[in-house]
């Protein structure tokens, strides 16, 4: 009997190594199928990272529940993933688990820097307004402060901008995530 189990354990633990495995390796564009690449864009910008168990879409239904139930600081972490799960498919950004607003803000950065004149002013609304978000996200999130309806309108406000620059850039990828 005791084997039986160890097998079982044993046959379980394989399958849930496999299924990582594959989830990790399509993150990291392995799965070429599942890639709406502009293939002028990737020739500047690469491959980025992305968060396929948690796509934009599933972080703003999480946001629209939360703003619901009146829980502002959850709606706003909520939206700003999804900010930047929208951002890592337009190609500015790596969607990495645990990173920190700066980071995403220095990448942001450097990819309109990168982009030089193809992006013209879109690259200049996405940088400016998603520094404007990642500020509302942190003092959402880090600070002690309650926040209100308003904090929550601000986001939506510079979300707008980022996701209109993205939808005007010359080198646009398909924002698959961004529904507002």
């Amino acid at each position: 009997m005791l084997v039986v189990v160890l097998v079982v354990l044993l046959l379980v633990g394989a399958v849930w190594l496999v299924t990582r495995w594959r989830a990790t390796s399509r993150s990291l564009g392995g799965d070429e199928a599942s890639d709406d690449l502009d293939e002028d864009l990737d020739a500047v910008l690469g491959r980025r990272v992305l968060d396929d168990d948690t796509p934009p879409d599933r972080w703003r239904r999480l946001a629209a529940e939360h703003l619901e139930r009146g829980e502002f600081r959850q709606a706003i972490r909520c939206r700003y993933r999804a900010l930047v799960g929208d951002l890592a498919r337009a190609g500015y950004v790596d969607e990495i688990a645990g990173r920190t607003s700066g980071e995403e803000r220095a990448q942001v950065a450097e990819t309109v820097e990168r982009l030089g004149v193809v992006a013209a002013g879109a690259g200049a609304g996405v940088t400016r307004s998603f520094d404007s978000a990642a500020d509302l996200f942190d003092t959402a999130w880090f600070d002690d402060g309650e926040v209100t309806s308003t904090d929550h309108e601000e986001f939506i406000v510079a979300e707008t901008v980022v996701l209109s620059s993205l939808e005007r850039s010359p080198t646009r990828r398909s924002l698959t995530g961004a529904r507002r």
